[in-house]
């Protein structure tokens, strides 16, 4: 109503003037997920630091990818801590466990699911749901030696 407008006017953000609590270009600050953030650009646009990191190197993400941390620590956001996979190979390596600490083990995950999404791609483009199947029981059973074998070296 124009009465509650009139009493509220006083207490409003003026036109051009900033709010004491806005955050300057620049500013890095963490996420509720963990992530750093750092913000690029006004009014508020922020970018992930470990994503802006990875493309000042490589260029621009491809569609459909993402980009993680080796050793899973996200206050971690070096170069070399990085890793870019397609959406299906995260996946993979969410759901066949193949994460570790150690960024080298992991690396060797990365590996993994990028043989265990091709072989389902070519499988998927030649073969009925019958192979398939049989194709997935198969690297998962593939995976399940590949990942004992990562988690013994862990131990060692």
């Amino acid at each position: 109503t124009p009465e509650m407008y009139a009493n509220l006017k006083p207490t409003m953000i003026k036109k051009g003037h900033r709010p004491n609590n806005a955050l300057l270009v620049g500013t890095k600050r963490k996420d509720d997920d963990g992530y750093w953030k750092v913000k690029t650009a006004e009014p508020n646009h922020w970018e992930l630091i470990h994503v802006q990191t990875w493309e000042r190197a490589h260029g621009k993400r491809p569609p459909g990818h993402k980009i993680f941390f080796l050793d899973g620590n996200r206050d971690n956001c070096e170069l070399e801590n990085l890793a870019c996979v397609t959406d299906a190979q995260h996946l993979a390596i969410t759901r066949n466990n193949l994460r570790s600490p150690d960024p080298e083990l992991t690396a060797a995950g990365v590996l993994a699911a990028k043989i265990l999404t091709k072989a389902i791609e070519r499988e998927r483009g030649r073969t009925g749901a019958v192979k398939r199947e049989r194709l997935q029981t198969e690297t998962r059973r593939s995976f399940f030696r590949v990942k004992t074998g990562l988690r013994s070296m862990t131990m060692q």
